[in-house]
């Protein structure tokens, strides 16, 4: 097989990977959604919310550390491999034990600060989940950094089968939230003795009770580089959820976690732009000067063939929010369709961050990210602290949104301006025709509804409103112009290049 059809094929596994992975979380969420009151979703989410902060300090950067040191040597010596992955899996285990055991701890005294019910003890089991699937985790990244697609996508898709599992049991058996993480707990460890089997059968560990401080210290200096922009990456998209649960319901809070659910589904084109895009980037933005057309070709296309797909997207949900909403979760969650409104309008700016702080990225600017990410936690918390007392869920909202926002459009303006991009479109024009097409879509498609007299809250009426609505959105974009079939080919072409001339895709 070709270079380039080696490289489509890892691609199409990791996007049915990451694909199936979103829709087993998707559809855990909305089993437990059916079958358990909101008090009792909110203890399954929160529960996850810790897990997700503490993984970061178990993580430490030496997931994505790995990746970097053994794709850059990549068909050099093996020895030099089975050193990284050796000493890499001896600190993986420690800070895995170490922060395991500090979340057992706190999960002790959990339910004296939360009013979440069975929170406690859902995170001491939790601690056991966190300890064996971090580690499962480093697995995982080392079969990225040697380009061993297929055990990456076996396990990424054994693991999320298992849990999907565990939760249609459900339907059998009636299984408390703490028995469900209990049984994750079990399958994270024999998850992770069918890793671990894997990695001794290739040969990757070796000498586990040695110790080389050379290589220890560089995963160690390189994965600190990683570990703080995560941290900061959290407080501003995450920490609000610490503070939101001590002045709101577990309803409410379950309410909220069906609205986090909902965006993170959505925001799929964004996924998938950047797994397409940021190789492209990547290797163009260091060569800039003999290559600033391409620089700037990327970015215009990226932009504008982004807001396309999204725009859309967002007038959909923030006219037909309380319709998706109670057709998918029920009218337990119907307040989610109020929050989903705000919420949504958001993803257009996460589209633009592609062009913005993964550019920098991709220009290896680190040092600069981390100095703007410092600075929009600061403002996060602020916020969080001083509107969550006031406005609750709708404070946690804002609280996240204006401060992302904010980073958003600074690494816009710096990357337009260090790599002298102008924009190939009249931004103003574009985003009218966008707006006009998708607005007006949405009209015609709630008066055929009322027309045809149909039932809102019913999942294959909703089918169809959303086939009238993208069909009308699409040929109001296309007799506005706003989509134009040679842009559409050069799009093509840019995808095609990238797939060609990129080994990695994450």
């Amino acid at each position: 097989m070709s270079f380039s059809g080696k490289t489509l094929k890892n691609f199409a596994l990791i996007l049915i990977t990451e694909s199936i992975g979103l829709f087993s979380n998707f559809a855990i969420i909305y089993i437990l959604s059916q079958l358990y009151s909101p008090s009792n979703l909110s203890s399954y989410t929160f529960s996850f919310t810790f897990i997700s902060f503490f993984a970061i300090f178990a993580n430490f950067g030496l997931g994505a550390t790995l990746i970097r040191y053994l794709s850059a040597q990549k068909d050099k010596q093996k020895g030099n491999t089975q050193k990284l992955i050796t000493e890499g899996f001896k600190l993986i285990f420690i800070f895995s034990a170490i922060t395991s055991f500090f979340l057992y701890i706190i999960s002790i005294f959990i339910n004296q600060i939360y009013s979440i019910p069975d929170l406690g003890i859902i995170l001491s089991f939790a601690s056991i989940y966190l300890f064996f699937s971090n580690i499962i985790l480093y697995f995982e990244n080392t079969f990225l950094g040697v380009w061993l697609y297929k055990y990456y996508a076996l396990s990424k898709i054994v693991f999320n089968s298992l849990k999907l599992a565990i939760i249609l049991l459900n339907f059998v058996l009636n299984l408390s939230i703490p028995i469900i993480m209990a049984l994750y707990a079990l399958i994270s460890l024999i998850h992770f003795l069918f890793v671990l089997i894997i990695q001794v059968r290739l040969r990757f560990i070796n000498r586990v009770f040695s110790f080389d401080s050379k290589v220890t210290k560089k995963i160690l200096k390189f994965s600190v580089f990683i570990f703080l922009p995560e941290i900061l990456l959290f407080i501003i998209t995450n920490f609000n959820q610490f503070i939101l649960a001590f002045f709101i319901s577990p309803y409410d809070f379950a309410v909220y976690s069906i609205t986090l659910l909902v965006i993170q589904t959505v925001s799929v084109p964004i996924i998938i732009f950047s797994k397409l895009i940021f190789p492209y980037v990547s290797y163009y933005l260091p060569r800039e000067k003999e290559n600033g057309e391409e620089v700037r070709n990327i970015f215009n296309l990226t932009f504008y063939y982004g807001l396309l797909i999204m725009i859309p997207l967002t007038i959909f949900f923030f006219i037909f929010s309380d319709h998706i909403i109670v057709n998918i979760f029920g009218f337990d969650y119907f307040n989610a369709s109020f929050y989903l409104k705000i919420y949504i309008f958001y993803l257009n700016f996460k589209m633009i961050d592609l062009v913005g702080g993964h550019f920098l990225w991709a220009a290896n600017k680190p040092k600069l990210v981390f100095k703007l990410y410092a600075i929009t936690a600061v403002f996060t918390i602020t916020l969080t602290i001083t509107l969550i007392p006031f406005l609750f869920t709708y404070g946690a909202i804002l609280a996240v949104i204006i401060p992302h926002i904010a980073y958003i459009l600074i690494t816009l303006i710096i990357v337009k301006k260090m790599n002298k991009i102008q924009f190939y479109f009249n931004i103003k024009i574009s985003l009218v025709k966008f707006l006009l097409s998708s607005i007006v879509s949405g009209i015609i498609a709630q008066f055929l509804i009322i027309f045809l007299k149909m039932n809102y809250y019913n999942i294959f009426n909703l089918i169809f409103l959303s086939v009238l609505y993208f069909g009308f959105t699409a040929l109001f974009l296309f007799i506005t112009k706003a989509i134009q079939f040679n842009q559409i080919k050069e799009l093509v072409k840019i995808i095609r290049d990238s797939l060609k001339g990129s080994n990695f895709f994450f």
